[in-house]
C-alpha cells in the first residue's frame, strides 16, 4: 500500500520505532540485574504450528536474556464465566470455577 503510514519510512515509523526501542529499554531496566521473567501466551488454535507464535518468539528473543515461561491456550481447559460474581462476594479474588486459569493467572502475577 503506497499512501499507508505504516509503509516504508517516514516519521510516524521513526516514532514507532522509538517507542520499540524505548519499551524494550525500560523492560531491561526492571529486570534489574537478572532475567527476566516473560510470559508468552498463545492464543492460536493452531498450538506450537502457529505463525503468530513463530512472530512472538523472534520477538522474545530480541529481548534478550529472559526467563520465559509459554502457555498455549489451546492445551488448557479454560471455562467461561458464569457471571456468579462469586469471585467478589464469596471468595473475594478467586474464581469459583476450578480449570486451569488459575494456573495462568499465577504465571501472569509471577511475570515481570
Amino acid at each position: 500500500m503506497a499512501g499507508h503510514p505504516w509503509s516504508g519510512a517516514g516519521p510516524l515509523r521513526a516514532a514507532m520505532d522509538d517507542v520499540v526501542c524505548d519499551t524494550v529499554a525500560s523492560w531491561h531496566t526492571l529486570a534489574k540485574g537478572r532475567a527476566m521473567r516473560t510470559l508468552l501466551i498463545n492464543a492460536s488454535p493452531r498450538g506450537s504450528r502457529s505463525n503468530s507464535l513463530k512472530l512472538a518468539e523472534a520477538f522474545v528473543r530480541g529481548l534478550g536474556e529472559v526467563e520465559l515461561e509459554r502457555v498455549d491456550l489451546c492445551d488448557l481447559r479454560i471455562e467461561p464465566c458464569r457471571g456468579c460474581f462469586a469471585c467478589w462476594k464469596a471468595t473475594p479474588g478467586t474464581c469459583c470455577i476450578r480449570d486451569d486459569m488459575a494456573r495462568v493467572i499465577e504465571l501472569e502475577r509471577a511475570a515481570d
